[in-house]
């Protein structure tokens, strides 16, 4: 097994970037920041997810900071907290998929970062109350901090 480390400030820069980027503090430019709650096959690459369109049946909830200004960040601690918004269909939230466009993107279906990562009551990336999302209620995130791990063994 290898492991790989990396500095302290660079675990940080990549948090700060992470986070400010999912709020409408910046990421390049204010409002180019998606974070959704998804349903179905959780993707194991990126492959499928080439378009800010792709999966869009398996879409729940969304948060989109270039529409309505969804996401804010505190700037000290990194934590993202958005308003409610309703769910657009029924179904169990099992991933989540954060996207970034970087600078000022003009084609609406380009991006430059993305995350992906399972949705659960425990054991996930994403711990949520409950998985059962419900067409038309409302969701919000709050609390929610990117926290990247120093050491990777492989």
């Amino acid at each position: 097994m290898a492991t790989v480390s990396y500095s302290t400030s660079l675990k940080e820069f990549v948090e700060d970037g992470i986070a400010h980027g999912a709020g409408s503090l910046d990421y390049e430019v204010p409002g180019n920041t998606k974070m959704r709650i998804m349903k179905g096959t959780v993707p194991t690459d990126f492959t499928g997810l080439q378009s800010l369109d792709a999966r869009s049946e398996d879409l729940l909830v969304e948060w989109d900071s270039g529409t309505s200004g969804d996401a804010d960040v505190f700037d000290e601690s990194n934590i993202v907290i958005t308003p409610y918004n309703a769910a657009s269909q029924s179904g169990t939230a099992t991933w989540f998929w954060w996207t970034a466009e970087e600078g000022d993107v003009t084609d609406d279906d380009a991006m430059s970062l993305q995350m992906v990562g399972t949705v659960g009551t425990s054991n996930a990336d994403l711990i949520i109350g409950s998985t059962s999302i419900v067409e038309g209620k409302f969701y919000r995130i709050s609390g929610l901090k990117f926290i990247i791990p120093q050491d990777y063994t492989y």
